[in-house]
């Protein structure tokens, strides 16, 4: 309580003294301009000084939070370019254009229009505030955009513009339902100098998008545009890749009928002449009395035997019968054993998995066809001194390996459909669904490897 008295005393004593002090500077004006005028003009310098400053870090408030904007729209622009870049079909296309033109432009529908045949739109995606883009499917009908003014106009033009309302909009307007959006945005995709769709944005309230709405909204027009072309390109590549391969099926089929059908003339009818010929020469050569006509009948008896042995070796090449009636294991076995007797280099064959059911006989046939070729081309250029097969088969997936010890090539660089003969065996592979890569350099040997799904 003394404390607060002596406080209450101290400013009842400044308070006097402060009113002595302008009473005595007001009753002599020599005082009053030397002392109380500049204390009074130094605080209103000081006030104004305060407001100016206020005034001043407001506008640099305002400054920083346009460049804020402004960076962050850039950003968005950016992410949304590099997402729609990346992007290889039209779903991923329009999601990256939807989801980054919401951190743009606040809207309550977005909507996503491609143009099909002359002037026919067809919508194809919807994007509502708060919930995930949305595909229409089955698409809707396409409709005839000559027909509407407006949507005409944003199309031949391929310039953005803004409906502010369109329920009092002269075209739109008669037919605006209550429950309709009144603002209304649209931009059109223009790819090569031709517009090839639409987006619009809408919003309940009426005026709610300006130019800077649409300059930010249009900003992501160009490279949305380059996205969807691509990602018709690349789905009538993947078409044409499928019906490339469809043929390559037939065509593979084509040869293997034609294999089978000659490797079975070759036995049949061929084997069956040679097989003659031979028992009429044993029949001259036991009858004849003439020693020389004996003698020769029995050199000509070798050599039909060896021309049917060398028959019997192309049929087996050309439709092995191990393949047909016991699988692709006992078949690569076969395969191996027949060309290290014929060349007399080491060749080792190991399966791992390969105890369960057969491969589908196309999937053995390739793989065989692959593992013939690759055996081929060892035995053909590699100087190899011994080679390997490895057959693994894990759950859904198998591993062909073939690999030698031989001179090797510089892979990179080697012409394949010359030196290696890949096209065949690369095209095998894509037709099991797998790839093929082969791993070579100078002096370090040669590795094929192909890997496919096991088909059921």
């Amino acid at each position: 309580m003394e404390v607060l008295r002596l406080l209450g005393i101290s400013s009842f004593v400044a308070s006097a003294l402060l009113d002595a002090l302008i009473m005595i500077t007001l009753g002599f004006p020599v005082l009053y301009a030397l002392t109380f005028r500049p204390l009074v003009s130094l605080a209103s310098s000081r006030a104004r000084a305060q407001q100016a400053l206020k005034a001043t870090n407001a506008e640099l408030e305002t400054v920083n939070r346009a460049e804020r904007t402004a960076r962050d729209a850039a950003e968005t622009i950016r992410s949304a370019a590099v997402a729609m870049t990346q992007a290889r079909d039209l779903e991923t296309a329009v999601v990256a254009l939807l989801e980054h033109l919401g951190g743009l432009v606040t809207f309550d529908r977005a909507r996503v229009l491609l143009v099909e045949e002359g002037s026919l739109l067809r919508p194809v995606a919807v994007a509502r505030k708060g919930r995930p883009v949305e595909f229409l499917r089955p698409p809707p009908l396409a409709f005839d955009s000559a027909a509407d003014p407006v949507l005409r106009d944003l199309l031949n033009r391929g310039e953005g513009m803004i409906i502010p309302d369109t329920h009092v909009h002269p075209v739109w307007g008669p037919r605006m339902r209550a429950c309709f959006e009144h603002s209304w945005m649209g931009v059109p995709f223009v790819a090569g100098g031709k517009t090839i769709g639409v987006y619009s944005l809408s919003r309940a309230e009426p005026g709610a998008f300006d130019e800077s709405h649409l300059r930010l909204a249009q900003a992501l027009s160009a490279p949305a545009a380059v996205a969807i072309e691509n990602a018709a390109l690349f789905r009538q590549l993947t078409a044409e890749r499928g019906r490339l391969q469809t043929l390559s099926r037939k065509l593979v089929d084509l040869q293997e009928n034609e294999r089978r059908a000659i490797a079975r003339e070759l036995h049949d009818e061929t084997g069956q002449v040679l097989t003659s010929l031979k028992i009429g020469l044993r029949v001259l050569e036991q009858t004849s009395t003439d020693p020389v006509s004996s003698r020769r009948s029995a050199d000509l008896r070798r050599i039909a035997d060896e021309a049917q042995e060398g028959l019997h070796r192309l049929a087996a090449n050309l439709r092995p019968p191990t393949l047909e009636h016991v699988g692709l294991v006992a078949a690569l076995g076969q395969l191996a054993a027949d060309l290290s007797h014929s060349s007399g280099i080491k060749i080792e064959v190991e399966t791992v998995g390969c105890e369960g059911p057969r491969l589908p006989w196309r999937a053995e046939t390739d793989l065989f066809r692959i593992a013939q070729e690759a055996l081929t081309n060892a035995l053909r250029h590699a100087e190899a001194d011994e080679i390997s097969v490895l057959l693994d088969r894990r759950e859904d997936r198998l591993r062909l390996v073939v690999e030698d010890d031989g001179r090797g090539f510089q892979a990179e660089s080697a012409n394949y459909g010359d030196r290696l003969g890949l096209v065949g065996m690369r095209e095998r592979a894509e037709i099991l669904g797998g790839t093929l890569v082969v791993e070579s350099g100078p002096g370090s040997g040669t590795t094929v490897v192909v890997e496919a799904p096991v088909a059921n």
